[in-house]
């Protein structure tokens, strides 16, 4: 792409963006890592290292979210009475869902399904809570966000000369929630573990989101002009997060505890891991070819992502249940040949999903009627 071209595409509206799909795989591919190298890899000083760095992705799904649902509010606007519904709908039918899934596969691989009117009972008490699976919290979180983000465009469109103000204030409201999260847990107590599944524990992340959203094309220029700053910042934020996992280690925070997901570093650790894969989602869209076969991989991919991530955990539970990936095995073996046997498993079971009637309740997007549909997305607003 030549440079006049590049400028064109920077500054020209655009209902698409490709960065962000980039940016969506590779924060969904991290999220399988989480789950697989807590499941299948076991506590150690290693493995809980790495889970400490993959954390990022919380920070980085619930920024994408706020950043595509204010880019799409501003450029296509919706009224609230076409906004909640589909929204809703999109992501409140796979929770509801996938909740019920979760909650009898586990009962039924541990043997202990009983009075089916007694799980039922397990999937209500799953959807408020959001627990029923490893990651389902996220939509329940996200939920939330639909709920308030008018809100908080509203509020960015009407004072745009406060918006440093707005990402200041969310993240002391952030940082002083992860801190008390990890380090006063007693105060909290009365929560029984449920900030992970409020949207006030990823503020930050949500108005940075809808902070950006509204800059969008000065971001995604700034992000394509600062690859060097973003590598040496991922590097610094990286080494910083690791040695503050160390530091809980030395005041005597067990494994889990010290590479807590509710970390006050991880605000600074997630923004800018955030931002990195951004710029790499950038570069790829810069050099795309359009319909080539990368471009169509990555459309199909970008497609199937969401079953892939609502179904993954439940091909971790089904390889664990049929010990395939033995604890016997050093981590370094057993994980990855998991990880692997889970996105492959994922990726048969989604793209089954999409070919049937099943596919809005379970992948979240309506069936798959027209061969093309598989391999090409029309281009429309990000996800």
């Amino acid at each position: 792409m030549s440079e006049p071209e590049l400028a064109a595409a920077q500054t020209t509206p655009r209902s698409h963006l490709y960065e962000i799909d980039v940016l969506r795989l590779l924060t969904f591919a991290c999220v399988i890592a989480v789950h697989t190298v807590n499941y299948i890899g076991g506590f150690g000083v290693v493995t809980d290292a790495l889970l400490t760095l993959l954390h990022f992705t919380r920070g980085a799904f619930f920024w994408l979210t706020a950043f595509v649902l204010t880019y799409g509010q501003l450029r296509r606007p919706r009224p609230l009475r076409r906004f909640w519904p589909r929204r809703f709908l999109l992501v409140g039918v796979p929770y509801v869902v996938w909740s019920g899934v979760y909650v009898f596969l586990n009962a039924t691989i541990s043997d202990s399904l009983g009075d089916p009117l007694a799980r039922l009972v397990d999937w209500a008490h799953a959807l408020l809570r959001g627990d029923a699976a490893e990651q389902l919290y996220f939509l329940l979180v996200t939920m939330q966000v639909y709920l308030v983000i008018p809100a908080l465009i509203w509020a960015v469109r009407r004072f745009p000369e406060a918006h440093l103000l707005f990402l200041s204030v969310a993240f002391l409201v952030q940082g002083a929630v992860f801190w008390v999260a990890r380090y006063e847990p007693a105060t909290v107590a009365w929560t029984h573990g449920s900030l992970t599944s409020v949207f006030t524990s990823y503020l930050f992340f949500v108005v940075g989101g809808v902070v950006a959203g509204a800059h969008a094309d000065a971001v995604l220029r700034w992000v394509r002009g600062h690859r060097v700053v973003l590598a040496v910042a991922l590097t610094a934020t990286a080494v910083l997060a690791l040695a503050v996992y160390a530091l809980n280690r030395h005041i005597g925070l067990d494994l889990s505890d010290a590479s807590d997901e509710m970390q006050p570093v991880q605000l600074v650790w997630s923004t800018v891991a955030t931002l990195a894969l951004l710029s790499v989602g950038a570069w790829w869209a810069d050099h795309r070819r359009p319909g080539s076969w990368d471009d169509r991989t990555l459309a199909w991919a970008s497609d199937r992502s969401f079953g892939i991530f609502l179904s993954h955990p439940a091909m971790i539970t089904i390889l664990l249940a049929l010990g395939i990936t033995a604890p016997s095995n050093p981590a370094a073996l057993r994980v990855p040949i998991a990880y692997v046997l889970v996105v492959i498993g994922a990726v048969v079971t989604t793209e089954v999903f999409r070919w049937t009637p099943l596919s809005l309740p379970l992948t979240g997007r309506p069936m798959v009627r027209r061969t093309r549909e598989a391999f090409v997305q029309p281009v429309g607003e990000n996800r």
